[in-house]
C-alpha cells in the first residue's frame, strides 16, 4: 500500500436488528446490530505495500430494524504483522447509540487479507466495555461478511 485512501465502501453493513436484547440462558445476552459504513480508508504509512504500521479506519451508522439511523460506528486498526498473504490488525471498534449514554467497545487482533482487504472468514472481537445500559460489559462478538457486502455482528454479552 502506498499512502492510498480507499473511498466510500458502498453498502457495507453490519447486519441484524438493533437494540433487541434476548436472554439466551447460560449467563449470556445476545445482541445483534446493523451498521452501514460511510467511509473506509487504508493509509500506507510504512514500507510500500502491505506492512506493519499501516492504518485502516472505518466509520458509519448503526441502523435500526427499519433501516433508520440509531447511532454511530467507528473502527480503527493498526497492521501489526504481515505473513502468507494475511495481515494481523490491532483493532478497536465503537458502537454509540444516539439519544442515550449507551455504547459498546470492542478489541481484537483478527487476520484479514493483506493490503487492507475485507475479512474472508468470521472475525472475533472481545467486548471490553461499555457505557449506559452496557456499563462494565464483557463478552465477545462474531462479525461475518455476507455475500451482499454487509457485516453480521452477533454479540454475546456476559451476564
Amino acid at each position: 500500500m502506498n499512502r492510498t485512501t480507499l473511498g466510500v465502501v458502498g453498502a457495507s453493513t453490519l447486519m441484524a436488528a438493533t437494540g433487541a436484547l434476548v436472554g439466551c440462558g447460560g449467563g449470556t445476552t445476545d445482541l445483534q446490530v446493523t451498521v452501514r459504513n460511510h467511509s473506509r480508508a487504508v493509509l500506507d504509512l510504512a514500507a510500500k505495500g502491505a506492512s506493519p504500521d499501516d492504518v485502516l479506519t472505518v466509520n458509519g451508522d448503526i441502523l435500526g430494524a427499519d433501516g433508520s439511523v440509531v447511532g454511530d460506528f467507528e473502527l480503527s486498526s493498526l497492521v501489526t504483522r504481515v505473513a502468507r498473504g494475511q495481515e494481523s490488525r490491532s483493532t478497536t471498534a465503537h458502537l454509540v447509540w444516539s439519544g442515550s449514554d449507551d455504547s459498546l467497545v470492542f478489541s481484537g487482533v483478527p487476520r484479514y487479507p493483506a493490503g487492507g482487504g475485507l475479512p474472508n472468514a468470521p472475525v472475533l472481537f472481545a467486548v471490553i466495555g461499555g457505557t449506559g445500559q452496557y456499563a462494565g460489559a464483557g463478552g465477545q462478538a462474531t462479525v461475518t461478511l455476507t455475500k451482499d457486502k454487509t457485516f453480521n455482528w452477533q454479540i454475546q454479552l456476559a451476564n
